[in-house]
């Protein structure tokens, strides 16, 4: 936490202009270009891990099932397929509004389209249904909004409709192998999360107001689990979903603060409140990224708290803030 929050005062304090913004965006553009060849080595190439523990890759890659066929997930550099889901919930919008920025070149425009395009590929890497779904509803809302802004401006015609249409298209292609991770058996994680919300629900209500203690979820559960799997038991992990984690560690009291956080971070990133241009642009990726990672925290682990790509979207978004706030300033002074 500490460490997330000392990044967050950096960027604050250090970038300050949005040409430091642009580039910054260009280098997370190029890291996703990077972990989308690491993808597709350690799938297609070793069939597995590389080995490349340094790095953050997971000694043993991770296979789920879809009926009875293993199916691997590649976790990239990230190491879980479901941290590397929710780092691209927080990149693939981000580099979507890039591609429709109303300021970028067209080279530029270009490295945030292939970015955006390996984003959408490492996340099918991944197998991650909760990715998938999160990305997938930030994403169709982020270029929804794009459209709606592109038909008023009367500027990317042909590109938006060309996108849309590539989408629908990609989405036939690949539409049977993503839904079958949804519709198909993958060995009881449906089931588990279901098991695993039961015992949280009865953790709750015998600590309602101020939880069971902080970090404290796995000691506890046993207690409280009187499911027929012994989840708590058999699998040693948190609950599946990051509200009611918080929920049942920190009670009704503690849990507000986490809302009010998260409410509070929406408001910042309110992008409706710009006039069309590049802060504009800036805050409609912002908020649709940050929508994306907090609709896949209902379905996932994730400590929000210790989750360095989160602060990191933040400081920026906070930059840009006030970089908006200081030109409305300006141009209020000029008239």
């Amino acid at each position: 936490m500490g460490k997330t929050l000392a990044l967050y005062i950096f960027l604050v304090y250090n970038v300050r202009s949005l040409k430091d913004i642009r580039w910054i965006l260009v280098f997370l553009a190029l890291g996703l270009l990077a972990e989308f060849g690491f993808c597709v080595v350690e799938k297609y190439v070793f069939h597995g891990s590389l080995g490349l523990k340094y790095f953050g890759e997971s000694e043993k890659g991770l296979e789920s099932f879809v009926a009875d066929t293993a199916v691997f997930r590649s976790g990239g550099t990230l190491g879980h397929p479901n941290n590397l889901a929710y780092y691209l919930d927080l990149m693939a919008p981000l580099m979507l509004t890039r591609v429709f920025a109303l300021r970028s070149g067209r080279w530029t425009r270009r490295i945030f389209l292939l970015a955006f395009a390996a984003a959408c590929g490492c996340l099918y890497f991944t197998q991650s249904r909760g990715g998938i779904v999160a990305t997938g509803i930030s994403l169709s809302l982020c270029f929804a909004v794009l459209a709606w802004r592109n038909l008023r401006l009367r500027v990317f015609r042909l590109q938006t409709l060309g996108a849309a249409i590539l989408a629908i298209a990609v989405i036939g292609v690949f539409h049977q192998v993503i839904f079958a991770r949804f519709g198909q058996n993958d060995a009881g994680a449906i089931q588990t999360r279901v098991d695993q919300y039961h015992v949280a629900y009865r953790m709750l209500n015998a600590h309602p107001w101020v939880g069971v203690g902080l970090n404290t979820y796995s000691e506890s559960s046993p207690a409280y689990d009187n499911t027929a799997s012994k989840v708590s038991l058999n699998f040693r992990a948190p609950v599946h979903n990051v509200y009611l984690l918080a929920l049942v560690e920190t009670g009704v009291i503690g849990f507000a603060g986490l809302v009010w956080l998260i409410v509070s971070i929406f408001r910042l990133a309110r992008f409706w409140r710009w006039p069309f241009g590049e802060i504009f642009d800036l805050h409609l990726g912002f908020f649709f990224s940050l929508l994306g990672y907090f609709i896949h925290a209902n379905v996932d682990i994730n400590p929000m708290g210790s989750y360095v790509t989160l602060f990191f979207l933040l400081g920026l978004l906070t930059v840009v803030h006030q970089i908006g706030i200081n030109q409305c300033a300006a141009a209020r002074e000029a008239v």
